[in-house]
């Protein structure tokens, strides 16, 4: 909502530079132009801070990633269990585990 307000005031100054005369139109450019920097500065900010949500996610499902290849017998278990099969059955996925 605070882009558009804040475009919505670029395209005013915009329109005063349209009918300005010509002594005020460098005013009215400066003023353009700190406007759109203020916007682009506050655009980025927010695009840093998606970035770092991203890698809070993505670190915190590499961590649930680690977890769950460290405990595959027992994810295999529960779901052997659903498809109604002993878990006792299945042999081991952990490397170097004896095989039935």
């Amino acid at each position: 909502m605070e882009t558009f307000q804040a475009e919505d005031t670029i395209y005013g100054m915009v329109i005063e530079l349209e009918g300005a005369r010509p002594d005020q139109r460098a005013a009215i450019q400066d003023k353009i132009r700190t406007a759109v920097r203020d916007l682009l500065v506050k655009n980025l900010q927010e695009r840093a801070d998606r970035i770092a949500k991203l890698k809070q996610d993505l670190e915190a499902q590499e961590k649930q990633l680690d977890m769950d290849r460290e405990n595959i017998d027992s994810l295999l278990a529960n779901q052997a269990n659903r498809f109604g099969v002993e878990p006792t059955t299945a042999p081991s996925t952990q490397p170097g585990a004896p095989q039935p």
